[in-house]
């Protein structure tokens, strides 16, 4: 197949993808014929594609060619200078997920792909271990040679898979590939991908991401001998340096440098528990519930819609010192609170970041049981993990106004609730804010939140609840 339509196979495999999550039309499809590579029978590749607002993705796909499966890897949002703005591993934002099946390659342009002569990747050493212990090598099937200039894809091969930040994306094996002038002997890169055992790409710097990184790329003496080698060769392919590399068929997980973003799983504390919160922090909060307010449940479920349509889904935990953990599902990522009658934040984490959020200081009047007519004043101060200087305040002026019929809420409810209005101040200003405090189980639920200017209600659905 002509390296013109192998392009265009690439483009056509990749657009429909692109076109699904964009609502705008495409303006132009473009394929980096440099960064296809067939690595363990997997044929990776990278599309640009332009939308007609003039926005970019750069989107990795991969085939397999032994089982003969088209596969989504990820996709950058680019800004408008080419730069990475958000990373998608599927619905995920900002985190590592496995490859996703890819349905709208039809089988005709996988098999145009995988019998196109795109060469497997041959690596040998240019040296058995370099200055971090791993090996160097090149792949001596895919140099090419445009008068002075080459380009050579450049591996790093190991032993165990590690997961590289800030994506948690797995990886034995590390690709650069370098633009090498015989001449003058100038080197950039282009291109620095991490690979997993099976040969499919998870992470990457590309184009103008690559060349902004240029400076954290370095050569090893043998790296530019190897260069210079090829330079002399009439044939680059010839290059053999000092043996074929082969990698081991099924690495070990290295057990010192593992995933660094957590796992919340079934609204687990595994993850939050590295981080305890301060004893008498949290014997503060114990006391505030302890008696008056306790939880009356084990785990409540809910759903939050506001007016926009869009939804998120909660869990809520009871632990038996009165606390609670509630996790909540954004789809394209989620967060994890220990709360106080969810409504005070004593600690929180993102699945998107390998750092928790603690509350340093509780100061609040707050007292229960709740009563009509009652004011209580709360301030927070937090900050992330090993933040000392740079801490949040939030003062939130509450008062407790009718009661309610918890039904009203949702049919799942019983009982009554008290309506709590309230006032938020930090550094960006004052919102508005209205709760319901159920009486039912001890517990705050949105009733209104100030959106854009203005209080907006919150509707409550799917509502389960496990005592």
């Amino acid at each position: 197949m002509k390296r013109s339509a192998l392009l265009l196979l690439a483009a056509a495999i990749a657009a429909p993808a692109g076109a699904e999550t964009q609502p705008k039309t495409i303006k132009s499809v473009w394929v980096n014929p440099f960064m296809i590579m067939r690595l363990h029978n997997q044929i990776n590749m990278v599309t640009n594609l332009t939308f007609s607002d003039e926005r970019q993705v750069q989107r990795w796909s991969a085939i397999d060619c032994t089982q003969r499966k088209a596969y989504r890897l990820y996709w950058d949002l680019l800004d408008n200078q080419g730069l990475k703005e958000h990373r998608f591993y599927g619905e995920n934002l900002a985190r590592y997920a496995p490859p996703q099946p890819a349905p709208e390659t039809t089988p005709e342009q996988i098999a145009q792909l995988c019998d196109a002569k795109i060469k497997e990747a041959e690596w040998v050493y240019v040296e058995k271990k370099n200055r971090w212990d791993v090996p160097t090598l090149i792949d001596r099937a895919n140099i090419v040679r445009a008068g002075e200039n080459l380009v050579v894809r450049v591996g790093f091969g190991y032993d165990k898979i590690s997961w590289d930040p800030p994506y948690d994306a797995p990886y034995n094996f590390k690709i650069e590939l370098h633009l090498y002038h015989c001449g003058n002997k100038a080197d950039k890169v282009v291109g620095a991908l991490d690979v997993d055992p099976q040969g499919r790409v998870t992470d990457g710097l590309v184009d103008k991401e690559a060349i902004r990184r240029a400076d954290s790329f370095e050569n090893t003496p043998a790296t530019v001998a190897a260069f210079d080698a090829i330079c002399r060769l009439p044939t680059p392919g010839d290059y053999r340096g000092l043996g074929r590399y082969v990698s081991k068929s099924a690495p070990a997980d290295d057990s010192l440098l593992r995933p660094m973003l957590p796992q919340f799983g079934d609204n687990s504390t595994q993850w939050l528990a590295q981080f305890p919160l301060d004893a008498a922090l949290t014997a503060q909060a114990q006391g505030l519930v302890k008696n008056w307010a306790m939880p009356k449940f084990h785990r409540l479920r809910w759903t939050e819609s506001g007016t926009s349509g869009d939804k998120v889904n909660y869990t809520l935990d009871a632990r038996p010192d009165g606390l609670l953990v509630r996790l909540e599902d954004y789809r394209l990522f989620k967060g994890q609170r220990i709360m106080l009658a969810n409504a005070i934040q004593l600690q929180s984490a993102l699945s998107i970041s390998h750092v928790p959020n603690q509350t340093r200081s509780l100061q609040t009047t707050l007292r229960f049981p709740l009563y009509q007519g009652e004011r209580y004043v709360t301030t927070v101060e937090d900050g992330d993990v090993g933040e000392e200087k740079k801490l949040n305040r939030l003062t939130e002026r509450c008062e407790v106004m009718e009661k309610g019929d918890a039904r009203a809420l949702n049919a799942a409810f019983s009982g009554s609730y008290w309506r709590v209005s309230c006032e938020q101040e930090n550094d960006e200003g004052k919102v508005k804010t209205e709760s319901a405090f159920l009486n039912d189980l001890n517990i705050f639920l949105p009733l209104q939140r100030h959106v854009k200017g203005k209080m907006m209600p919150v509707a409550l659905s799917d509502v389960s609840i496990s005592r």
